[in-house]
């Protein structure tokens, strides 16, 4: 069970790892076990400790063409020598599982270290263990004690990797050139036990209290981010709140800020009020906390809550899938809309029709946060908006493009994907409820005239 009942607050509990992901140096051998030239040497070094190994391409992290990757992993000497023989710099892989070696990845690109304190902020700091500085991150050594260990995603940037799963190990050499070290005072003398309540979280889906990385997509992946940026911060407005919340079946008056109890939203029976609203102290994020940990999960962003709601599954939304549920709740809640289409598209195909009312609502949220440039519209953003299969969604958006409804206002560049406009001369068209006066959309507020049109976006 967790260690506090209370929403997590206060500093990380997570000391054992400070100054474990701090910045790499190219140079620093110090830390390693075993000598640093010679991989061969550590390969043995390591199938001697019962950790089955394998040999993957040099400087990457997949094995050797034609080979069975981890299914080829042993602690034959022999094997061994022989593999490294034809492979002198063939990299170092280890196969977890069975019962032996599990790992906990902490990706820091990812959020890794940001989820990985709030684990052990709700639960306990881990005990220290073996680790590994990886090209961005860190690799935690434990013990199975014999026990099955699936892997599992446990938040963003943190893995448990058990059966099936394998890691890079040192003195291996990273895609961007940098070492697989050992840290000081982290060598792999003796394995603590994987901590119980680590391994029970395989059992359900995790979730940690929101950050920045949770609720706003990660910088560089194109407008579909910044738009849903925008609308994470717009569904935490206090004056939208009472027009979201009722969609999910909590009160209007719920407030974050005073954790009101109200019945649970996630569909599980509660006797008594087991669920209310915390607002995230760094983001601002409005989150659904679930007192029960119902349906295994304790903090949920409101579009999770919504997305789960209409059958599409209690999971981590990110990205594209972020955005488009986010905007999903804020259409049906009445907070952005556009006008009906013009005449002449109603007699368009269902699937063309629905992707062009996905397509005008995400350029209504796009003029409503300044940007008039255009918007990205990537495949699985609108296939999550629509809802459509994601054959009805190619074929729809292949029909507006080919009948002249939508144009691209920018190309592709680098990392930046295509931006797209409407081309017709009915340009969707922003609206406001009366009062929703949120300072930081310098647009015209004005009294609702007219609603989604029937048959639109499911």
């Amino acid at each position: 069970m967790p260690r506090h009942a209370g929403a997590p607050a206060g500093t990380p509990g997570r000391a054992r790892c400070d100054g474990l992901l701090g910045d790499r140096r190219d140079d620093d051998t110090t830390s390693a076990v075993l000598p640093t030239t010679g991989m061969v040497r550590h390969a043995l070094a390591y199938a001697a400790r019962g950790w089955p190994v394998f040999a993957l391409a040099p400087r990457a992290k997949v094995p050797l063409a034609r080979s069975r990757g981890h299914h080829d992993a042993t602690t034959d000497a022999r094997a061994v020598r022989e593999w490294w023989a034809l492979w002198p710099d063939a990299n170092i892989g280890i196969a977890l599982g069975g019962g032996r070696l599990v790992v906990l990845d902490v990706d820091r690109r990812h959020g890794g270290d940001a989820t990985l304190a709030a684990v052990e902020r709700e639960y306990e700091p881990l005990p220290p263990a073996p680790a590994v500085r990886t090209g961005d991150g860190l690799h935690l050594y434990y013990a199975a004690g014999g026990r099955p260990v699936p892997t599992r995603v446990l938040g963003p940037g943190l893995e448990l990797r058990g059966d099936g799963a394998y890691v890079v190990a040192p003195p291996s050499i990273h895609p961007s050139g940098t070492r697989y070290q050992w840290a000081d005072g982290r060598m792999p003398d003796a394995l603590p036990p994987l901590p119980l309540w680590l391994l029970a979280l395989t059992r359900h889906n995790l979730t940690v209290p929101a950050g920045e990385r949770d609720t706003e997509p990660a910088a560089g992946t194109g407008a579909v981010t910044g738009l849903g940026a925008a609308l994470a911060r717009l569904l935490s407005d206090p004056a939208v709140l009472p027009r979201v919340l009722p969609l999910l079946g909590i009160p209007p008056d719920a407030n974050p800020d005073r954790s009101r109890a109200f019945r649970c939203p996630l569909g599980c029976d509660d006797r008594h009020p087991s669920a209310s609203l915390w607002r995230h102290p760094e983001t601002g994020t409005v989150l659904v906390r679930s007192w029960h940990r119902c349906r295994g999960l304790e903090y949920l962003t409101l579009p999770m809550v919504y997305a789960g709601q209409r059958g599409r599954g209690w999971r981590w939304l990110r990205g594209a899938a972020l955005a488009a549920w986010s905007l999903r709740l804020l259409r049906d809640a009445g907070v952005v809309w556009v006008p009906a289409p013009p005449p002449h598209l109603l007699h368009a195909p269902a699937a063309a029709a629905a992707v062009w009312h996905a397509f005008g609502l995400t350029v209504a949220a796009a003029e409503m946060a300044g940007d008039t440039g255009g918007v990205a519209f990537a495949r699985r953003y609108g296939v999550e908006l629509t809802g459509l299969p994601e054959h009805e969604y190619r074929a729809g958006w292949d029909w507006l493009r080919a009948h002249g409804y939508v144009v691209q206002a920018s190309a592709r560049a680098g990392r930046r994907p295509a931006l797209w406009a409407p081309a017709t001369t009915t340009t969707p068209t922003t609206r406001r409820e009366t009062g929703l006066a949120l300072r930081e959309y310098s647009l015209r507020v004005e009294p609702r005239d007219a609603g989604w049109p029937a048959g639109g976006v499911a």
